[in-house]
């Protein structure tokens, strides 16, 4: 999870690198899921992976891959040009808080004091991002905060759906096969897919499609499984912390004093969240839930 994480905090830098040689948001997108599909296809070709789909199989897939893992990346790209890529990073990171209140609401899970502080602390942080000194700063955290409400979509979606049985080269060549579909069918609303990139932005392109689409999320879905959908988002603390740490350094990124006191909140509501012990089930789930 950790090395996932960190995989993760790199992604602003390629994204800004693409950014640079002429691309935008919706062409990231496109490029990284597009060129992760096809390395996981032909991955799945040499290891004589089947790829068949049940009916409910594909329903799920192409649910989470719109709702969750497509629309994460468009948003949280969209919002790089707005606000410091840090911050969006922070912003973003308030997901692990509302999985523990999805959790709550919808999965009968009881919360512990920690637990509703921490959320208390992540909608604080967020509102203090916001500096009030126009509406670019205001679109920028808007669209970093939806891109962790549908981030939190898909990671509990993945943990209770019947995505649960694939194997995770199955799961991550559908998932970037069908984000692809959906940046592409996007591009009225994010901007065309813009072709003439450099070099670097090509290489800058080709990383998010294997480190990011690839590694990280492969790292990621494993964690999940293993430990859970809450541990799996606390253990993934140091993203955040990485591309803050990239922001300051690598794009000299300054932040404003409610800017720094809203991630600071942010951040330590995550590592609260990340020493409490986690909410169990008051009731036992329903026998049409997953295991």
């Amino acid at each position: 999870m950790i090395a996932s994480a960190v995989l993760f905090g790199l992604m602003p830098v390629m994204t800004k690198a693409v950014y640079a040689a002429g691309g935008n948001a919706i062409t990231a997108v496109f490029l990284r899921y597009s060129i992760a599909a096809a390395v996981l296809l032909l991955a799945g070709i040499l290891r004589g992976q089947p790829f068949k789909l049940q009916k409910n199989q594909l329903k799920d897939a192409l649910l989470v891959s719109f709702l969750g893992y497509g629309a994460t990346a468009l948003l949280l790209y969209s919002s790089y040009p707005f606000i410091p890529s840090g911050m969006a990073t922070i912003v973003h990171f308030v997901y692990p808080a509302l999985v523990i209140l999805a959790s709550i609401l919808f999965f009968r899970e009881r919360p512990g004091k920690v637990q509703v502080l921490s959320l208390c602390l992540s909608l604080i942080g967020v509102a203090l991002c916001f500096n009030g000194e126009g509406s670019g700063s205001l679109a920028g955290v808007l669209l970093a905060f939806l891109s962790g409400v549908s981030y939190t979509f898909y990671i509990l979606a993945i943990a209770r759906s019947s995505l649960r049985q694939l194997s995770p080269l199955q799961l991550l060549f559908y998932l970037n096969l069908f984000g692809a579909i959906l940046s592409f069918l996007l591009q009225k609303l994010f901007g065309g897919v813009r072709w003439q990139l450099s070099g670097i932005g090509w290489l800058a392109a080709a990383g998010l499609g294997l480190i990011i689409s690839v590694a990280s999320v492969f790292l990621f879905q494993m964690g999940i499984k293993r430990v859970g959908p809450a541990n799996a988002a606390l253990l993934s603390t140091f993203e955040p912390l990485t591309s803050l740490v990239v922001g300051v350094i690598y794009f000299q990124e300054a932040l404003s004093t409610r800017g720094i006191i809203g991630s600071t909140l942010i951040l330590a509501a995550v590592i609260l969240l990340a020493l409490a012990p986690v909410p169990r089930p008051s009731v036992q789930p329903k026998s049409s839930a997953p295991n």
